[in-house]
């Protein structure tokens, strides 16, 4: 995390994210279906490389840009959990980068698919357990625990 020299986000900002969620969604959600259609491996690519600069993208707002900078502005004590999450991001990308050298390398056989779907569904479950928790961080942050008020 930065110091908090930067100014916090604006609404152009946060649009962008969001454009730029909505979009690994939608990469996400193609690669779910193509992958259990058996698309080509042309598609898979297309839709692996996509997600990949989305991602690229989303990760580097949320290191540079101060996403998490106004949540922890607020509630401190939650730095180590932003921490965590963005040593992820490096693992993330490799494990994504891992999955396009495996199509991009994959025989003309089949039998590569079978696997290639597994490491596809333990990669999108990491990935959306990590969205959720930075999700979580942020709600946390802002959210007054209903016990304190008696």
């Amino acid at each position: 995390m930065g110091a908090m020299s930067r100014p916090p986000l604006d609404a152009l900002d946060v649009s962008r994210i969001r454009q730029i969620d909505e979009s690994m969604r939608g990469h996400v959600e193609e690669l779910l279906r193509s992958t259990a259609a058996g698309a080509d491996r042309g598609r898979l690519l297309q839709r692996l490389k996509g997600l990949d600069s989305d991602m690229h993208h989303h990760f580097e707002m949320e290191e540079q840009g101060g996403f998490l900078d106004g949540a922890l502005a607020h509630d401190p004590r939650l730095s180590a959990m932003a921490a965590d999450l963005l040593r992820q991001h490096p693992m993330l990308s490799h494990d994504l980068k891992q999955l396009i050298t495996t199509v991009e390398n994959a025989p003309a056989e089949p039998a590569w698919r079978a696997t290639f779907a597994e490491q596809l569904h333990g990669f999108i479950n990491r990935l959306v357990e990590h969205e959720r928790a930075e999700n979580r961080l942020v709600q946390d942050a802002y959210h007054d625990d209903i016990g304190e008020v008696d």
